[in-house]
């Protein structure tokens, strides 16, 4: 049984996704500048810009670290793989013998497959849209929203 979110997100927006499963702290910036006021999410942070009126500033994940860049960092993206295998799932990274790309997915106890629905040139790729899938998935879940 494949469980997935319904909206592909963008590679920016699965990075804020993944960054803020890891609880990454995220902070206002702009240019060489940076408020010392730190938010759990994005989306804070982003309201906080608008109710200062802050035209020019924007959200920056992990404060210039790189630790944002899950989708070609295989450091940042492994420590995303190893959270979601200390909730008890398993990951799965398998060539796809039909085309040559990479699958990766993720089982539950329940033998739930979460991710490993498209076939990639890279591996990274794989894993990183498997990870997105998945925490997109607990998130709704976590919500209200998911079965």
């Amino acid at each position: 049984m494949k469980a997935q979110t319904t909206v592909k997100p963008t590679q920016e927006e699965g990075n804020i996704l993944l960054s803020e499963f890891k609880g990454v702290k995220f902070q206002a910036r702009r240019d060489n500048q940076s408020y010392d006021k730190k938010f759990d999410t994005y989306a804070e942070c982003i309201e906080w810009i608008e109710e200062k009126g802050y035209e020019d500033f924007y959200p920056e994940i992990g404060f210039g670290s790189g630790v944002g860049n899950h989708h070609d960092n295989w450091s940042s993206l492994m420590a995303v793989v190893e959270k979601i295998e200390s909730l008890g799932y398993d990951s799965r990274i398998h060539g796809n013998y039909s085309d040559g790309g990479f699958l990766c997915d993720f089982v539950d106890l329940e033998n739930n497959e979460h991710g490993g629905s498209v076939s990639y040139v890279s591996k990274i790729e794989a894993v990183f849209d498997a990870c997105v899938q998945l925490v997109g998935w607990l998130k709704l879940r976590q919500k209200g929203g998911g079965a």
